[in-house]
């Protein structure tokens, strides 16, 4: 019934305004998932940019530890080097104070 008067009141008749009322709603649904899929795009973007800020993150803090590791490296080298070197000095020191 309210339907009837919804419809005379807009000067259509029973079955014209149902049908308008079926073809608005159907549209209402197409906005709705249109949205829908516009909000999962968007999703997926910022998905994807989180991803990818995170990896290059990631990244510069992996560079980082790798120079480190490298400075660490070099350093254990020359400390290597050095305590090699002094080895040598006392063998060698040793030597000639063995046959003083």
């Amino acid at each position: 019934a309210r339907l009837t008067i919804e419809g005379q009141m807009l000067g259509l008749s029973s079955a014209d305004f149902q049908k308008e009322l079926n073809i608005a709603q159907r549209n209402f649904q197409k906005e709705i998932v249109k949205r829908i899929h516009l909000l999962k795009s968007r999703d997926t973007m910022i998905f994807k940019q989180t991803i990818r800020e995170s990896n290059e993150e990631a990244k510069f803090k992996a560079d980082a530890l790798m120079a480190k590791l490298s400075e660490i490296r070099q350093e254990r080298d020359r400390n290597q080097a050095c305590a090699i070197d002094n080895f040598q000095k006392i063998a060698n020191h040793s030597q000639l104070w063995y046959r003083k």
